[in-house]
């Protein structure tokens, strides 16, 4: 995940009016009420000259022309985060994981899970979840070790979820569209992460790569 600089007005203007340029194909399946696979609306969403009649069946399946007004309200900060690309995800959810569990890798660097948890995650995660302890949610438990990194992503993805709730539908809504619906990201989270989530997803955003 690079460094991102300042959005590109083109590039945001083309998030907020063209859906269809990154629309997962099971998100457009959903519009013809799986009717169609998800294969062909693969295809159909590489068809360029179907692009604008496909953005217009998104924006009405997801209710998103209503929220046109709010282009300009939406900060630099969640444009960054909106604009990510779907193949950025993953790592942007663990890093917001390690980061919300901050606390217990503090506990557990020094101690005698230290070396598994090195095995599990790398020096380099373990080196970020310190450098942003400041965000970090409650303490929790990382045993057993060996299946943290499952739930440690797992509410990585929650805190995703916590800002697409926060921020709204105008940003939040397009943004799950990049990605197969999953309960992970399309559910309410917890008001833990509600409150935190999104904060930590800036700052993972605007960071980049450590």
């Amino acid at each position: 995940m690079e460094s991102a600089d300042r959005v590109d007005i083109a590039q945001w203007r083309s998030f907020m009016q063209n859906p269809a340029a990154y629309a997962h194909p099971e998100r457009l399946a959903a519009c013809f009420d799986r009717a169609i696979s998800a294969t062909a609306c693969k295809t159909l969403l590489e068809t360029k000259r179907l692009s604008t009649r496909l953005s217009h069946l998104i924006e009405k399946r997801y209710a998103l022309g209503a929220e046109r007004s709010a282009e300009e309200a939406i900060g630099e900060e969640d444009r960054r985060v909106a604009l990510l690309p779907p193949d950025a995800m993953a790592e942007v959810a663990m890093r917001a994981g390690v980061t919300y569990w901050a606390s217990a890798f503090a506990g557990a660097i020094t101690g005698s899970e230290a070396a598994p948890l090195r095995r599990e995650f790398g020096e380099e995660l373990c080196a970020y979840a310190l450098a942003n302890k400041d965000l970090a949610g409650p303490k929790q438990e990382l045993d057993p070790v060996d299946t943290a990194r499952e739930r440690i992503a797992s509410d990585g993805w929650r805190c995703l979820a916590a800002w697409c709730h926060v921020v709204g539908p105008a940003a939040g809504t397009r943004f799950r569209l990049k990605l197969r619906p999953m309960a992970l990201l399309d559910e309410v989270p917890s008001a833990a992460l509600l409150e935190i989530g999104p904060q930590i997803i800036r700052r993972v955003a605007g960071q980049g790569r450590a």
